[in-house]
C-alpha cells in the first residue's frame, strides 16, 4: 500500500496571497515537495535498527511537481502497511515473498534484521516447542542450542506511524513564506 500526500492550488487559500506570490505558484509548490520529500525520507530512516528495509522505504519516496499540484509519496510495497498496521500472513504477495508457508518472526538478537539463509552455513534444528510452535534453532559449537525464530502462518504488526502527514501544512507555510521572501529579495 503507498501513502502519498497531495497538495493542489485552491483560489479560495492563495486568491488572498499577494499577486507576484500567485504568478510563481509553481515554485512554492516545488519548494514544499522538496522540504515534505526530505522529511518524509528523515522520519523513514529514523526508524530503521540497522537493516536495509526502512532505508528502502526511504529511497521509494518520490516527489512529482507540476504547476498547480505537488504529490509527494512512497511506493514502497510496505510503505502504508508500516504506517497502518496489520496483518501479514504466508505466502506473501510482496516482493520480499519466497511463497514461503511461514513467516521466520526473529526472537533473538542476532537473528533480528536477518533472514534465515543469512545462517546457510551454521547447523539450524527445527523443532516443535511444548505450544506447538516450529521454532529455528542455531546449533551451538559446545553442543547447545539457540532459539533465533519462531514460525507462525500469520502475525499482526502494530502501525509504526513514521509518514509526516502532520508536518503537511508546518512545510506548506514554510515554502510559502519562503517564497515570499524571494519574491521580496526580487530575485
Amino acid at each position: 500500500m503507498a501513502l502519498t500526500i497531495q497538495v493542489k492550488y485552491d483560489a479560495k487559500y492563495f486568491d488572498d496571497l499577494q499577486k507576484d506570490l500567485k504568478s510563481d505558484l509553481p515554485r512554492t509548490l516545488r519548494f514544499f515537495g522538496a522540504l515534505f520529500d526530505r522529511r518524509s525520507k528523515a522520519e523513514a530512516r529514523k526508524h530503521s535498527k540497522g537493516g536495509r528495509f526502512w532505508a528502502s522505504i526511504a529511497n521509494s519516496i518520490t516527489t512529482d511537481a507540476s504547476n498547480d499540484n505537488v504529490s509527494v509519496g512512497a511506493v514502497h510495497y510496505a510503505a502504508g502497511h508500516k504506517h497502518t498496521g496489520g496483518t501479514i500472513s504466508a505466502p506473501g504477495s510482496g516482493p520480499g515473498s519466497r511463497n514461503s508457508q511461514n513467516l521466520t518472526i526473529p526472537i533473538d538478537e542476532e537473528a533480528k534484521g536477518k533472514n534465515v539463509n543469512d545462517f546457510r552455513s551454521e547447523d539450524l534444528l527445527f523443532l516443535k516447542s511444548r505450544k506447538g510452535n516450529k521454532i529455528i534453532f542455531k546449533k551451538m559449537a559446545d553442543g547447545e542450542i539457540k532459539p533465533l525464530y519462531v514460525l507462525k502462518k500469520a502475525v499482526y504488526q502494530r502501525p509504526e506511524p513514521w509518514f509526516p502527514y502532520e508536518y503537511a501544512e508546518k512545510d506548506l507555510d514554510k515554502a510559502i513564506i519562503e517564497n515570499l521572501r524571494i519574491v521580496q529579495d526580487g530575485k
